[in-house]
């Protein structure tokens, strides 16, 4: 269930920022960025923002 006070524009809005930025660590090599770490700031950005009482 999602949190009822989400802005849905504000959220896709930092979700795409984050997305675009973990991105382009992968794909220039950042050390430590891989696609498992990109995945797991995704997802825990996802649960922290968006899922009713995880905060």
């Amino acid at each position: 269930m999602f949190r009822a006070d989400a802005d849905p524009h504000v959220v896709a809005l930092r979700l795409t920022a984050l997305t675009d930025g973990a991105a382009i660590q992968v794909l220039t090599g950042v050390p430590g960025m891989t696609i498992g770490t990109m995945r797991e700031l995704l997802v825990d950005f996802v649960h922290q923002e968006l899922v009713a009482g995880a905060r």
